[in-house]
């Protein structure tokens, strides 16, 4: 058995570049990188299945309410992520937000990336994957107006506290902390790239895993761009950047600052 460990850790070392862990948020590009990555590190990959996860949590505890589900899923996907590291998988990429436990104790190993957009594009682009959504939990049935009243809409913006501030869901909105733990947190990552700014992204991340990667486009649709277009009004623009206040300063300084 030993010999067998062996000669797959030389094939990987051939095969995979440098290991990294790729905290996806959603609708910042991710799916193309991830679909990158996967290719690029298929013998030794995992990510986090959002869709099987929920439903075990429901079949195990029907009590739960929305706010207990998502809770109990980052728990687990923290779990899931710190399982991946002591196994030593080289790509660890998806929608996990960031931990410091799993830091302090495999930055000297692996390079953890992320990348960010524009808040007003990621809050429509979010509302619209929602929208159209075809699991009942993530559907959205409001209009955007309609959307931009509710509690979710607040949670929207500030989405990206959500994934670094390692603050629980209900104390992000209004909280001081949540801009300064971000930030703080996401000056520990190797690289951060912006959506606007791919090209960049991209040649960074090869040379920093030392692999030839080829990023897509992937969900990019010209029937929803002109969608987005027409359902941001000026109104709706002025109310989710007062909503989004949070993540346009996370996403500030992440792209005069830390970017690639």
């Amino acid at each position: 058995m030993q010999g067998i460990s062996r000669i797959r850790k030389t094939v990987v070392d051939s095969l995979c570049g440098h290991r990294v862990v790729f905290h996806h948020v959603p609708k910042c590009g991710g799916t193309s990188i991830e679909r990158s990555l996967r290719i690029r590190y298929g013998i030794s990959y995992q990510t986090f299945p959002l869709r099987s996860l929920y439903s075990s949590i429901e079949t195990l505890r029907p009590e739960f309410n929305a706010d207990d589900l998502d809770l109990h899923s980052a728990r687990i996907r923290e779990i899931q992520l710190l399982d991946y590291l002591y196994q030593d998988i080289r790509c660890i990429a998806g929608h996990v937000y960031f931990s410091n436990r799993a830091h302090s104790l495999f930055s000297d190993k692996y390079h953890f990336i992320t990348t960010l957009r524009d808040p007003v594009e990621f809050f429509v682009s979010f509302y619209l994957q929602m929208f159209y959504s075809d699991e009942e939990r993530w559907k959205i049935d409001y209009t955007l107006e309609e959307f931009l009243d509710t509690p979710l809409a607040q949670l929207f913006g500030t989405f990206y506290a959500l994934y670094f501030s390692e603050l629980p869901q209900d104390k992000l909105i209004s909280n001081n902390q949540a801009v300064q733990l971000s930030t703080e947190n996401l000056r520990k990552f190797t690289l951060v790239g912006i959506l606007e700014d791919m090209a960049k992204f991209r040649r960074r991340l090869s040379e920093i895993l030392g692999v030839r990667l080829w990023i897509g486009h992937a969900n990019k649709s010209e029937s929803k761009a002109g969608e987005k277009t027409d359902l941001l009004t000026p109104t709706a623009r002025r109310k989710i950047e007062a909503l989004s206040t949070i993540n346009f300063e996370i996403y500030e300084t992440a792209k005069n600052q830390l970017a690639a």
